[in-house]
Formats: structure tokens, sequence, C-alpha cells
């Protein structure tokens, strides 16, 4: 007999009016061991909204501990100004009636029990005076960060998990991982106020699954692909549980290793578009898919170009002849024999104005020159730890020097003011 299970989310939802009069607060923050901070008097920043400077906005995991409200980021303020608080000490994470009060003559605090732990959205408007507290069963999104995974550190090119279509609490990815570090994001920002989903401990075995809700700005552990673990994977996340479970395995060897990946618009025909990219240790490699999107998440094929399928370096040339308006971007599918495959880097052209980013030699000794960059453009480098290890502007000859650095993988950054572009490069 067929079965059809249906899994239904959880929402807990309380308001509450305010119980005085409304004030113009600049900053609120979660205080208390029920959040991933602990007990800092400025607390877990909420995020003021940039449309309604009377609304803020948190999303985030709170564990069992109390909690209550902090309107001043004064580091060690524990009693000046306003606490935003239950009307009862220990009353319930489900019941926001509450108080405000000044100073610390009131402590109560919000319970938040083993029952009541979860992913929480909160939002309180200081103008029309509601607290809401909401339950929800998991995160919505869930992302690779890091310089090991295709997007690296730029958080646009964030790598995307896919939610299980029956179970919500299971996110799933399958791809490229190289050598490097990442973790995992629940929303698309560094700020201090969201949490990451981190490792238990720095450089943690790949075959161990235990991980922690991490507040950023915190603890920073990140998992690590060393040279040897360069390959093919499939990244399983499962919420259902007090603390994220994230199995690695890896399913096989790097189809190739793709050295750049660059878009560069043809200023004098502007339809078209010349995509380039350079291989190496092509292994079991059948074609490249030139895919491209108007926004970065759904891609169409355009075209594809066999693989050459031999030792060497390689050089490849696709071009677009009908690039969108606007940003246009751009990534491969790179496809094994097998049928596996895994996506490069997204590069990208401005098909109004922007930049479009190469740099060659690459690899390169010494110094490297980008094909075309615009005149104020803010160029940033970072290691495969995901640090800044070069910012700066240009030469006028459009050249980096690049002696110094040691041996390895880098990610270039190059921020117009209007669009970011990178592309990797070896530093032999």
């Amino acid at each position: 007999m067929n079965k059809k299970i249906f899994i239904i989310a959880l929402l807990v939802q309380t308001i509450a009016a305010f119980s005085v009069k409304a004030a113009s607060y600049t900053y609120l923050g979660l205080v208390g061991d029920a959040t991933v901070a602990g007990w800092v008097s400025q607390g877990v920043p909420m995020v003021q909204s940039t449309s309604n400077n009377n609304i803020f906005t948190y999303s985030g995991y709170l564990t069992t501990g109390d909690l209550k409200i902090q309107t001043s980021n004064v580091v060690g303020d524990w009693c000046d100004g306003d606490w935003i608080m239950p009307t009862d000490n220990g009353q319930s994470i489900t019941n926001a009636a509450h108080i405000v009060s000044s100073g610390c003559a009131i402590d109560n605090k919000w319970k938040i029990e083993a029952a009541d732990q979860g992913i929480y959205n909160i939002t309180i408007n200081v103008e029309n005076m509601t607290i809401s507290f909401v339950k929800v069963s998991y995160y919505t999104n869930l992302y690779l960060v890091g310089d090991a995974t295709p997007g690296g550190w730029v958080l646009n090119n964030a790598t995307g998990l896919t939610v299980d279509a029956g179970n919500p609490a299971l996110f799933t990815w399958t791809g490229n991982l190289v050598a490097g570090n990442f973790k995992i994001a629940t929303n698309l920002t560094f700020a201090g106020n969201h949490t990451w989903i981190h490792p238990l401990n720095n450089g943690q075995a790949l075959n161990e699954t235990g991980a922690a809700y991490i507040l950023s700005g915190n603890t920073d552990y990140q998992w690590n692909i060393g040279a040897s673990d360069e390959g093919a994977y499939t990244v399983t996340i499962n919420l259902a549980g007090v603390n994220p479970a994230v199995q690695i395995v890896k399913t096989g060897p790097l189809p190739l290793d793709l050295l750049s990946f660059s878009a560069k618009l043809d200023k004098a025909l502007a339809s078209k578009a010349t995509l380039n990219w350079l291989t190496t240790n092509e292994v079991n490699t059948s074609l490249f898919s030139v895919e491209r999107s108007i926004d970065a998440k759904s891609f169409e094929t355009i075209g594809s170009i066999p693989a050459k399928n031999i030792a060497g370096t390689h050089q490849y040339t696709f071009e677009d002849k009908n690039v969108l308006k606007g940003i246009a971007y751009y990534r491969l599918k790179q496809i094994d024999i097998n049928g596996k495959y895994v996506f490069s880097d997204i590069a990208s052209v401005n098909n109004n104005s922007g930049l479009q980013l190469s740099v060659y030699p690459n690899p390169s000794t010494e110094h490297i020159t980008f094909n075309y960059i615009s005149k104020n453009a803010e160029v940033s480098v970072f290691n495969i730890n995901g640090q800044k290890v070069i910012s700066t502007k240009l030469a006028s000859d459009n050249t980096l020097n690049v002696k110094t650095l040691a041996s390895g993988y880098y990610t270039i950054v190059v921020n117009d003011g209007v669009s970011k572009n990178f592309v990797r490069f070896v530093k032999q």
C-alpha cells in the first residue's frame, strides 16, 4: 500500500504589544546563553531594516537557556539604558508578553526549554510596538563558502545546496572540491549577526560528521581539503537535530584541473563575448558544456566543446555571439566520460559597462598582466586560506607583482564599484 508522508513544519508565533511608549532605538541585540554568543553585554545584533528603521529582525538558532534584549551596543553596559524582557522571569519563549525596563532593577529573562530550541525568526517593530518570535523548522538556504569550493570566498558566487523535496531538513550538493578550506553559510553575509555551520574543530577529518552552529565573528573552524583530497564530492547536511550533521563523501578524482576561466566582451561588437579557459591533467574528460545566466542562478546551455583528454596544458575558446543585455554570467559544465560532471567558477561580462577579467601568464612566477581593468578598480588577492595577501590598484601598464607570493593557488577579486569579477591563477 502506498503511503504519503507529509512533513508539516511547526510554526509557533506569538505577538504582544510593548507596555511602554515607543522609543527611537538604533540598536537591538539578543543577550543570553540561549544565543550562540552567550552572555555578552551588547548581545547578538539584530538587523535594522534599511527601508524602515523602526523594524529589527534576527534569524538564527536558539538553544536551551535564557534570553533578553539589549538596546545598547556599548561593551560592558549592563545597567545603563533599556532592556526588553518578559513580564515574568522564566517565561516561555512561546509567550511574547513583555516589559521594557531601565537599568538592572528587574532582570527577567525568557526561557528556551529543550522542546523549544531551534531556528527562530524574531521581529521587533518599535513604531507599532510589537514583538514576534517565530520558530521555523529549518533554514531555507545553505551555501558552501571557501576557496575549496567553486565560488571561492566571494559570497555572490557562493555554492548553494539543494533542499530535499520530501525532507526540508536535508540538503545536498555534488561537485568539485579543490585544495583549500570551506564552511557553510545560512545567509549570504559575513556580518556578525548570522549563524554559520562549522566543524567541531579546525581541519576536522572529512569522515567525521560532527558540526555546530557558530555566530559569525566567533571561532572560525573550517573544513580543509588537502592537495591529495581534491576530487568530486557529495556533501549532505541534515538539520534534524540539536546540532547539524555534515557528511562529506568523495565520489571520484577531479575530471581535470581548470587553471583559469574568463569572459571578455568585445568592445567593438558588444553582442559578442569570448570565453577562454586553460586546463591541465585532463583524465577521462569528455566535453565542456558552456552555460549562461542572467541572474547567476538559473543557467541554460548555449554550446559545447569536446575535451582533448590528453596530457599537457590546453587552451579553449568559445564565442557567445548573442550576449544578454546587462550582466551575463557564464560557467562551464565539465563532463566526464562516465557522465559525472562538475561546474567551474562563474565568470561574467557587463554588456553596458564594467569589467571583463583575465590574467596572463598563468601560471606565473613574477608578474601577471590584466587584459583590461577600469581605472579606479580595487584589486584583492586571496590565498587558499581566504586571507587577503594583496590589496592595491594596478600600475599604469596593468601589471601586478606576485614575486613575493608563496607557490600555490590564488583568487583575484576585482571591484570597479559597479561589478565584481574574479579569476584564479597559479603562482609557481
